[in-house]
């Protein structure tokens, strides 16, 4: 537990770094909810809020979830940018509560939503093209309703906006990044390391229907800054990777038994331009 608060802990740290964080007093924290669809399966994609707020905090409980937020707030007019935030597989938009709560707190909005069909209620999407596909394209559309959003856009005008991902969430962000997947090499990694966890538990080897289809238009440009945190990087060639252009910053876990290093980091480690670390 302690190495997964360090590496949370790092992660809000990296992000202040990369996208310039201004001095600026704490403000409390708003949360809030939005409606939002993937634009891929067009299922619901419930996505939570956290803002910088003047409005009291309450004690909320949202599941295994205890924090303090102040719900339904007004937020602040002057913000620093917007993070958005993809889960790993099996998660919610409450998974980096901390870390959100954080963020708002340092004059952030920040977004994260539940991705359908890859989640703690439905994983009947895991490993499948509509959900490699689905995952960037929800977290774009994310970006699009939140500065449509009349409460955020005019704050948010010229703001930067960064991305952040764990694990499933990692690919997502790389490929919101750059970095072009394509599920025929997962099918060849998987096929050399049968027994790589990512393969085993809930990556899957694509169906053949699957296994031809692109991937295509994933990358946002609005995006100019990324953590990754213990990515997949198995749907990437090395020269996808080597494809990012922007300013990030890499978390693993050096005994991590489901994304092992040598295979996943490491090759991220080889081929991100020297010039973006």
């Amino acid at each position: 537990m302690f190495r997964l608060l360090r590496l949370i802990i790092l992660g809000v740290i990296a992000f202040a770094i990369a996208l310039w964080l201004t001095n600026r007093a704490e403000a409390g924290a708003g949360i809030d909810r939005i409606s939002v669809s993937d634009p891929v399966s067009g299922k619901a994609a419930p996505t939570t809020i956290w803002h910088p707020s003047a409005a009291p905090e309450d004690a909320m409980e949202i599941g295994p979830y205890r924090f303090s937020a102040a719900r339904g707030a007004v937020p602040e007019d002057t913000v620093t940018g917007l993070v958005v935030i993809s889960h790993g597989s099996g998660g919610s938009s409450m998974g980096h509560v901390g870390t959100a709560l954080m963020l708002a707190r340092a004059g952030y909005v920040v977004a994260a939503p539940t991705h359908p069909g890859d989640n703690f209620q439905d994983v009947s999407d895991r490993g499948r093209w509509a959900n490699f596909a689905g995952r960037p394209k929800t977290i774009s559309a994310v970006i699009d309703a939140v500065l449509d959003d009349p409460r955020f856009a005019s704050a948010l005008k010229g703001k930067k906006i960064g991305a952040m991902g764990l694990s499933r969430g990692g690919y997502t962000v790389l490929a919101l990044s750059g970095a072009q997947p394509e599920l025929s090499h997962l099918a060849t990694f998987c096929e050399a390391h049968p027994r790589d966890m990512f393969c085993l538990l809930g990556a899957a080897v694509p169906s053949r229907a699957d296994a031809g289809r692109a991937l295509a238009g994933l990358t946002d440009d609005r995006i100019v800054a990324f953590v990754v945190m213990a990515p997949g990087t198995a749907l990437f060639p090395d020269t996808a990777l080597a494809d990012i252009r922007i300013p990030g910053l890499f978390y693993v876990a050096g005994k991590d038994g489901i994304l092992a290093p040598s295979r996943h980091a490491e090759r991220f480690r080889a081929n991100w331009p020297a010039a973006m670390r």
